[in-house]
């Protein structure tokens, strides 16, 4: 059995692997490596060696653009709430790899992640010399929680697909339940540059007989959903039309900065449910529906899922850097962090905060992945924004502040560089007022980074990634 000291050691080795998330650079000298094809022959292949975990655990499986993380933590804390041991594999980390492979909301242990690691190596090596391409570090993460569920017994599994559908490394699962959200222009390299394209990559999850619940759509993308599901014999469940949801506008208490949980209608096609949503965020209304109706599929399949479970799951479920509040202490700014990462998740932010927030100004502390549309985003929130302080973060695709600090200024805001998220968070508090908004958004990279300094929470540092 590993020890705890050997975690650093396996995060190292595991590194060495091609990382599509981060870097097309993998070593400790960065070298530039081919980027192995988007296939499902090596997943499929290796986990066939470790005793064939594609299917056997009620399984909900979630793609899409946009609240596919928010979605799998409300169906893995009603199943929790339920009374079921549930797995939830999610992506990307926030503070630690653990973190993406999780039972009963528990991380998976370092000890038990580097004993893992060291047992799937060995198979993982004769995958490698059996295949064109070698394996991932998604691939052997997927491949790591799976073992790990079935090791540890799970009665349902949640799994988050990583990038696209069709070819992404989960994509080898027999589900219960294939769920996309809502779509966007997003990973368009990749996935293709228009939302036919994606919608097709996405509904490449959808599988002969297993049921799906879609978010709304737009109309070209839902016809491609829908002719997915027809081709074969799919049962749609359509959030928006079968299941319909209505909320009640935030209340502010005198004196309150924050509004309290969000309260809602939800119109099932099997009951009516009246709900308090701990997630702040219109979206997040939208991304309950979806948990309800699949929920609903689930009870349908014979599960026992019970309205009290569901009530109680979305009044407790925790999803952090979403809309989450950091900092409410009277006489300083109100810090709040979240992900938004595109340019449609920026406007969502954007409307959202007076919705959810007293305050007189904002300050933004802001960073980005240079491959993102980076114009599209700071468009989307310079209008909310007094003053910008744009941070470079330890992700080594972070764009340039000094490319931010002059998108922001064509705009018309006051914009600053610092070197370090840490000195940019200081600094932003510094500019703000004791009524004022703090806000850090552009990533989920930098609102992770935020929510380090003011939780004291310990990072883990990558040096084999480096910066490109």
């Amino acid at each position: 059995m590993a020890t705890l000291q050997d975690y650093p050691h396996a995060i190292s080795r595991m590194l060495a692997l091609v990382d599509n998330e981060r870097t097309p650079y993998i070593g400790p000298d960065t070298e530039r490596r081919h980027q192995p094809r988007y296939d499902l022959t090596r997943i499929d292949a290796f986990l066939t060696k470790l005793g064939g975990l594609q299917g056997g655990t009620p399984t909900v499986h979630i793609a899409g653009s946009k609240g596919k993380g928010s979605t799998a933590a409300m169906c893995a804390n009603i199943l929790r709430r339920q009374g079921y041991r549930v797995g939830l594999y999610s992506s990307p980390h926030l503070h630690t790899f653990r973190e993406r492979i999780s039972l009963n909301g528990e991380p998976i242990p370092e000890g038990r992640f580097a004993d893992m690691l060291d047992r799937l190596w060995s198979p993982m090596m004769e995958v490698n010399a059996q295949c064109e391409d070698r394996v991932t570090v998604f691939e052997l993460l997927t491949a790591m929680s799976l073992a790990y569920f079935c090791e540890e017994g799970t009665d349902f599994n949640v799994i988050e697909v990583g990038l696209g559908g069709r070819l992404d490394a989960t994509n080898v699962i027999t589900p219960s339940v294939s769920v996309i959200t809502s779509l966007s222009l997003d990973h368009t390299r990749v996935l293709g540059d228009t939302i036919q394209e994606i919608t097709w990559e996405k509904a490449g999850i959808i599988k002969a007989g297993v049921p799906v619940v879609s978010a709304p759509q737009e109309v070209t993308a839902m016809e491609i959903i829908r002719e997915a599901c027809s081709a074969v014999g799919s049962e749609l469940v359509e959030v928006g039309e079968d299941v319909q949801w209505r909320a009640n506008e935030p209340v502010f208490a005198e004196g309150l900065r924050v509004s309290p949980p969000q309260a809602l209608k939800v119109q099932g096609r099997h009951g009516v449910y009246n709900l308090e949503l701990a997630l702040l965020g219109s979206h997040q209304l939208e991304n309950a529906s979806m948990a309800i109706a699949i929920m609903e599929v689930l009870q349908g399949q014979g599960h026992d899922v019970s309205a009290e479970a569901i009530l109680e799951g979305m009044s407790t479920v925790v999803w952090p850097c979403r809309l989450e509040v950091l900092a409410d202490c009277m006489g300083e700014p109100l810090i709040v962090i979240d992900g938004a990462h595109n340019p449609y998740s920026a406007r969502q932010l954007r409307e959202s905060l007076p919705n959810y927030f007293c305050y007189d100004k904002a300050v933004l502390v802001f960073g980005a992945s240079r491959d993102k549309d980076l114009g599209g985003m700071v468009e989307a929130l310079a209008p909310a924004a007094s003053a910008v302080v744009v941070a470079a973060t330890r992700h080594p695709r972070s764009a340039s502040p000094e490319v931010l600090v002059d998108l922001f200024q064509k705009h018309g805001v006051e914009a600053h560089a610092m070197s370090q998220t840490s000195e940019a968070l200081a600094l932003a508090i510094e500019l703000a007022g004791e009524n004022d908004l703090v806000l850090a958004t552009g990533s989920l990279f930098v609102a992770a980074e935020v929510r380090e300094v003011v939780k004291d929470i310990p990072p883990e540092i990558y040096p084999e990634l480096g910066r490109l």
